[in-house]
């Protein structure tokens, strides 16, 4: 959900207490219960503002502040034509609605609504603006036609746009025809003529109830970067070469919803990790969550942890430097269980230096190997790699780096045990985290190896090459529980 704190702006909407706040629920998110309150919304020239209400089950620490807060009270603006969002305010409250901190962004970024609560949101905000604009006798430049059928009619223009084209029928006696002067921009046939909503099908009419669900208008595609998906997600799913079958790769929902325009993000400067929870309403973990990873693992508790049971098959690989890190696409087929529970091996990428510290100490290089179990759970195994001897599983994998960012390169006849990578002693660390890439969701169980593996200091110099540094700052472990092998 979009982080958009309901900061009282007094030169946006008139300033009203806690009290005063009309909120209605949206969406249930997990923990997480998303409101609204329409009455406070604001239309500005089809760029309305718009409330609405973080409530979370249980407090979380205000990073800035150190006091905990329970809600987090968000001002958005809309971009109506755009579909896209900025976040304007922030205010965290604690359980008792005393507000902890105003937070007002003095540039905020602007990103492509994307799908729940986000898009409901857009369409509230985006009713009530034109509603707004009809109320006070602002007419549709489509005929003169109120807000209902201008919507209307774009439903219809966008359901014809790739239909047969059909002879058009003589004008009525008495229609009315709008001038070309009535707009600047050309009008979609389907408007140009009112229409009487009482006419339209079904599923039209509950559309114009409910605009959030109108679909956009198509639009000639334009060309545009191919999406981010996180470091840490299995790949989304794509059409398999037939020469390689086995390194087709299932699809996971952190990665499904990303969107065509998602907002660039980085390692370092205005879109690096102090700015990942602003780049996207999906980031808001990025900045509030409890569980982020990576941490320092500090003070573990010894106990007899369950053994981690690999069960990696040799595979042919496809390869690929997505932009922010190397990363390996593993075939099907291969798993590892801990505690009953199964998690299928999907991708596994490296960071220079590790993400993770063990006491305060960081080591030249960490992989992480990343698993689901069939509920879209995600576990990761942290591998630790330290400069030593030469490793001849890292050798074959930087034989094949491909020679442009997103250039995948498959070779045919080369195999690979992911198991060869693991170190002899099996004894880990374990705490439950995120993803250390936008959009850090949490709820993901970390698994990281005791003990490094060598890797020689020519194979890191090869990755620094690319990456000198992409590696997340260390994340506050707020009082989590960290378990050790004994």
């Amino acid at each position: 959900m979009q982080k958009t704190v309901i900061a009282l702006a007094a030169a946006l909407m008139c300033a009203a207490p806690l009290a005063q706040a009309a909120w209605q629920p949206l969406v249930q998110e997990g923990t997480r219960r998303v409101e609204v309150d329409p009455a406070r919304g604001a239309a500005d020239s089809g760029r309305p503002t718009f409330w609405s209400r973080l409530t979370l089950s249980s407090p979380a620490v205000d990073p800035l502040t150190g006091r905990s807060f329970a809600a987090v009270e968000m001002l958005s603006r809309f971009d109506c034509e755009g579909r896209r969002v900025a976040t304007l305010q922030r205010v965290y409250r604690d359980e008792n609605g005393v507000a902890l901190r105003d937070e007002r962004l003095v540039a905020p970024r602007e990103a492509a609504v994307e799908a729940g609560a986000d898009e409901r949101l857009f369409g509230m905000a985006c009713k009530e603006a034109l509603v707004r604009q009809a109320d006070a006798g602002v007419k549709a430049r489509a005929g003169h036609a109120d807000f209902n059928q201008a919507f209307a009619g774009r439903i219809i223009a966008a359901n014809d746009e790739h239909a047969a084209p059909k002879a058009e029928k003589p004008a009525e006696k008495g229609a009315e025809k709008v001038p070309e002067k009535a707009a600047p921009e050309k009008l979609p046939q389907a408007i140009r003529k009112p229409i009487n909503p009482e006419q339209l099908p079904a599923q039209i009419k509950r559309q114009l109830v409910n605009p959030e669900k109108i679909p956009a208008p198509h639009k000639k595609a334009e060309k545009a970067e191919a999406p981010e998906h996180d470091l840490e997600a299995p790949p989304p799913k794509k059409k398999v070469r037939k020469a390689h079958p086995a390194a087709h790769k299932p699809e996971v929902a952190a990665a499904a919803h990303a969107v065509p325009h998602a907002p660039h993000w980085s390692y370092e400067g205005e879109a690096g990790p102090a700015a990942w929870g602003k780049l996207s309403p999906a980031n808001m973990s990025c900045d509030i969550g409890t569980r982020q990873s990576p941490i320092d693992i500090r003070e573990g508790v010894k106990v007899d942890l369950p053994e981690i049971r690999f069960d990696y098959k040799p595979s042919l690989f496809r390869i690929v430097d997505n932009g922010h890190t190397i990363q390996v696409n593993y075939g099907e087929g291969s798993s590892l269980t801990v505690q009953g529970n199964r998690y299928e091996l999907a991708q596994f990428h490296f960071h220079k230096p590790s993400e993770e510290r063990i006491n305060g100490k960081t080591y030249d290089m960490v992989v992480h190997l990343v698993h689901k179990d069939d509920d879209g759970h995600l576990a990761v195994v942290a591998v630790l790699m330290e400069r030593g001897k030469d490793n001849p599983f890292i050798q074959t994998l930087w034989n094949n780096l491909p020679l442009e960012q997103n250039a995948e390169v498959s070779p045919p006849d080369t195999a690979i045990e992911l198991g060869k990578l693991l170190p002899e002693n099996r004894s880990y660390y374990t705490y439950m985290g995120s993803l250390t890439t936008p959009p850090c969701t949490e709820g993901v169980l970390w698994m990281v190896m005791k003990n490094p593996v060598q890797i020689s200091p020519e194979q890191v110099a090869v990755f620094s090459k690319l990456y000198k540094n992409n590696t997340r700052p260390i994340q506050k472990a707020l009082g989590r529980l960290i378990k050790e092998s004994r």
